[in-house]
């Protein structure tokens, strides 16, 4: 599979084709009018907007962000929504599929992973995920057309299965022991915050990188707490110490 920020650097051939439905780089009507007859995976960036698949990246959908975006894909039909993410991240992203309910036969997992050759990441192959993906993004340097590199996936060979396998996600959260979790519910305490500015709302902290990342949506933070996830209460001074932003007060 191929994919390019502009649709002409794509080359004719592929057996399949990447392309974005929102974002700086659109090219996703632009790749299906160019290859009316290969398969191409649409991807999101915005959390608010429908495709097959979403962007876990720095910018786009947030951690919190992706259980509620894939829900809404199965609920509307579509066959296993692909996540994709770094390979350093997609652990992360499995366990908050995992804590609010969504089972990995549900998704099709998309890693990026350069500088280890062709290879889908995996236990068996790079070991640096916890789970097998379905493709990996392996490098950015392939062929395009008129002399552009792009990027090259391989992908397993029923990535894009035309008989709809059965999935399940739970209406409720499910139970998962957390013993020493790699996510706590990082909450600002409200009396810590200064006059004049917004309260910060709730975040995940990974403890990988000590970064965070809010959950804007009420359901995902309730999964979050029902999976068991540490809850801790730190000083609105702490919060920006960590990386996070003061929103001032609406005049």
């Amino acid at each position: 599979m191929l994919d390019s920020i502009f649709a002409s650097n794509l080359p004719a051939g592929a057996d399949a084709y990447l392309g974005y439905v929102d974002g700086a780089w659109a090219d996703f009507q632009a790749e299906v009018a160019k290859f009316p007859h290969a398969h191409v995976l649409s991807m999101a960036v915005f959390p608010r907007d429908d495709a097959v698949g979403c962007d876990r990246e720095p910018g786009d959908l947030a951690l919190g962000d992706i259980a509620v975006w894939v829900k809404r894909q199965i609920a509307r039909g579509v066959w296993r929504p692909v996540v994709y993410a770094s390979v350093s991240g997609m652990d992360f992203c499995v366990q908050a599929l995992r804590v609010a309910g969504i089972t990995r036969p549900a998704v099709r997992l998309m890693t990026a992973h350069y500088g280890a050759g062709n290879h889908i990441c995996g236990p068996a192959t790079c070991n640096l995920v916890t789970v097998a993906a379905d493709g990996t993004q392996w490098r950015d340097n392939a062929p395009g057309a008129g002399g552009t590199l792009v990027d090259e996936s391989v992908l397993l060979d029923d990535f894009f299965g035309a008989q709809p396998a059965p999935v399940r996600t739970s209406a409720a959260p499910v139970t998962v022991p957390v013993e020493e979790p790699d996510m706590i519910i990082f909450s600002v305490d409200p009396g810590s915050v200064p006059a004049g500015f917004q309260a910060p709302g709730i975040f995940l902290l990974l403890t990988s990188d000590a970064t965070l990342h809010h959950i804007a949506d009420t359901a995902a933070v309730n999964s979050y707490k029902a999976a068991g996830l540490k809850e801790e209460t730190f000083s609105y001074k702490e919060f920006l110490e960590r990386g996070g932003v003061a929103v001032p007060l609406a005049p």
